[in-house]
C-alpha cells in the first residue's frame, strides 16, 4: 500500500490518545493497521497481558515490518509468557537485537543454546554484543568459556563481556577477568580493574 503521510500521523495520534484513555479495542484496531508505523505503535501501547493482547504480539512476531517486530520483542519482556524464540532467529539484526535483551529481561534458560549461538556467529556485532549480556545475566555455568571468548572480539565486545564475567563465582571468569587487565581498550582494562578492586 502507498504511503500516505497524513494517514500514518492520524493513524499515529489516534494510538497516542487511546493509550492515554486505555481504550483497548482502539490499540488492538491499530495493530492491524496497513501501516508499520501504526502496527508499531499500537503493539507499544498494549497495555496487561489478556488473550486479545498476547495474541497480538504473537502475531508481531511474524509482522513484515522489521519495526514491528522489534516492538513485539520489548513488549514480550513485561509478558513472560511469551516466547522470543523466533525473534532470536530472525533475518533483521535490530529485532534479533532487541530479542536478545528481552530474553536476558525475561532471565528464562530456555534460550540459552540460542543466545550462545547468536553470541559465537551471528554477523552483526550489536547482536553478539546483546546476546553476551543476557548470557551474562543468565549467569548459567554452560555459557562461562563462550563469554570468555567474547574477549577476542571488537572492543565495546569485549566490555560487555567484562561485565558479564562478574556474574560468575568461578576461578575461569576471575582469571579472564585479570587478563583484561593488560588489553588495549582502556576502556576494558579499566572495567577489569574496578571489578577486581570490588571483589
Amino acid at each position: 500500500m502507498a504511503f500516505h503521510p497524513d494517514s500514518v500521523s492520524e493513524g499515529l495520534f489516534e494510538v497516542a490518545v487511546a493509550a492515554r484513555r486505555q481504550e483497548a479495542s482502539t490499540i488492538l484496531a491499530s495493530a492491524n493497521s496497513p501501516y508499520g508505523k501504526i502496527r508499531a505503535a499500537a503493539i507499544k501501547a498494549l497495555v496487561g497481558d489478556d488473550e486479545k493482547v498476547t495474541a497480538a504480539i504473537k502475531s508481531a512476531f511474524s509482522d513484515p515490518d522489521p519495526a514491528v517486530r522489534v516492538a513485539a520483542a520489548y513488549a514480550s519482556i513485561s509478558r513472560p509468557n511469551l516466547n522470543v524464540t523466533k525473534l532470536l532467529g530472525d533475518p533483521n539484526p535490530d529485532v534479533v537485537e532487541t530479542a536478545c535483551f528481552a530474553a536476558g529481561e525475561i532471565a528464562e534458560d530456555g534460550n540459552r543454546n540460542l543466545l550462545e549461538d547468536i553470541a559465537m556467529t551471528h554477523p552483526s556485532p550489536t547482536c553478539r554484543e546483546s546476546a553476551i549480556a543476557a548470557l551474562g545475566v543468565l549467569g548459567s555455568p554452560e555459557s562461562l568459556e563462550i563469554i570468555i571468548a567474547a574477549l577476542a572480539d571488537k572492543p565495546y565486545i569485549r566490555r560487555r563481556a567484562v561485565l558479564a564475567l562478574a556474574a560468575f563465582d568461578d576461578p575461569r571468569a576471575e582469571e579472564a577477568i585479570e587478563k583484561c587487565l593488560l588489553d588495549r581498550d582502556h576502556q576494558v582494562r579499566q572495567l577489569a580493574e574496578d571489578l577486581l578492586r570490588s571483589d
